[in-house]
């Protein structure tokens, strides 16, 4: 009885180290290809700490007065950033590369939806929002709100709009997958071909 109880035992810690190895080799693997993603997005890639609660539903004005919804952009990425209506130096530069990186994903068969959220906007009125809307027409999807309204979005994006105005940007550009999760977020001032490349890397692996 106790040689079969050491069989037993034998047999349980040979399956236990047949599953160890399998999840040892299986997080390695996971391992080396988060490294790959990271050095295949560029030095300006990163990933946010937060995890999955980032983003929240928005329903916003366009320069038209017509309300946009997230949920108008379900089963494309999404490119997402916020700005003030001064939106200078930086804040053009990562403008025009969402506006390439959208124009690259269309190229590859894809959709990715660009959108920034203006937020000093106060009173808002939808004309405040047509000047930056003239810089990328038909590009980007420039939207805003009353300033509670774009204040609690950015604050789910972990934006502070009082430092925003002050800087002019986000700081942030943040991609979110066809389902509105997070993906991933880029410093401002990513080079254009580092985002776009992280984006495309994205798109093919969905």
């Amino acid at each position: 009885m106790l040689a079969g109880m050491e069989n037993g035992r034998g047999v349980i810690a040979g399956r236990v180290s047949r599953q160890t190895l399998i999840l040892g080799v299986a997080l390695a693997a996971l391992l080396l290809y988060v490294a790959d993603m990271v050095r295949s997005g560029g030095e300006g890639f990163s990933l946010l700490p937060r995890g999955p609660a980032v983003g929240a539903p928005f329903a916003l004005s366009d320069p038209g007065g017509a309300i946009v919804r997230e949920s108008d952009f379900a089963g494309q990425f999404r490119l997402i950033t916020f700005a003030t209506t001064r939106c200078a130096a930086i804040c053009s530069d990562d403008l025009a590369a969402m506006r390439e990186a959208r124009v690259a994903a269309a190229a590859a068969g894809g959709a990715v939806a660009a959108i920034v959220v203006v937020l000093d906007l106060e009173p808002f009125a939808t004309v405040g929002l047509a000047p930056l809307a003239g810089r990328f027409p038909g590009e980007i999807s420039v939207l805003g709100g009353p300033v509670a309204e774009v204040a609690a979005l950015a604050a789910a994006y972990g934006v502070v709009p009082a430092a925003l105005v002050a800087e002019e940007s986000a700081g942030f550009v943040f991609l979110m997958g066809p389902d509105g999760g997070y993906v991933a977020h880029f410093p401002a001032g990513t080079a254009r071909a580092e985002l776009i490349g992280a984006v495309l890397g994205y798109m093919e692996l969905s």
